[in-house]
């Protein structure tokens, strides 16, 4: 897919270009003589076969503890008990994902930590 356009930069100058997605190419039309900024952006498709994304301690735990908490608070808006007269207690599921979450936040700034970003002199 091809997409031509016409972008108008905030300074008022126009710039003829075209993207072609399907091979990655930007082609300008014309010279530029001031500095222009280009925002790229990819979107991440997970392949299970080669990526172990998903399969990372962290993000199980992390994600368990989001499910935690949002069923709880879902959930426990309803008063009614379960089958056979059993009940249960939601604001406590809810108190234990949210120190879980707190937990495991805590572990992501001190175990893990950005990249460095790319700088230029």
């Amino acid at each position: 897919m091809v997409q031509s356009q016409t972008n108008t930069s905030m300074f008022g100058q126009s710039i003829s270009f075209d993207f072609n997605s399907q091979n990655h190419i930007l082609r300008i039309f014309e010279p530029i003589l001031t500095p222009i900024a280009i925002e790229a952006s990819i979107i991440y498709v997970p392949n299970p076969e080669h990526d172990d994304a998903y399969g990372h301690a962290w993000i199980k735990a992390y994600s368990l503890n989001k499910t935690k908490l949002i069923w709880g608070q879902n959930v426990g808006k309803y008063s009614q008990s379960l089958v056979g007269g059993a009940s249960v207690n939601y604001d406590r599921i809810i108190q234990e994902a949210q120190e879980q979450l707190q937990q495991l936040e805590e572990d992501l700034l001190e175990k893990y930590s950005a990249p460095l970003g790319i700088y230029s002199a």
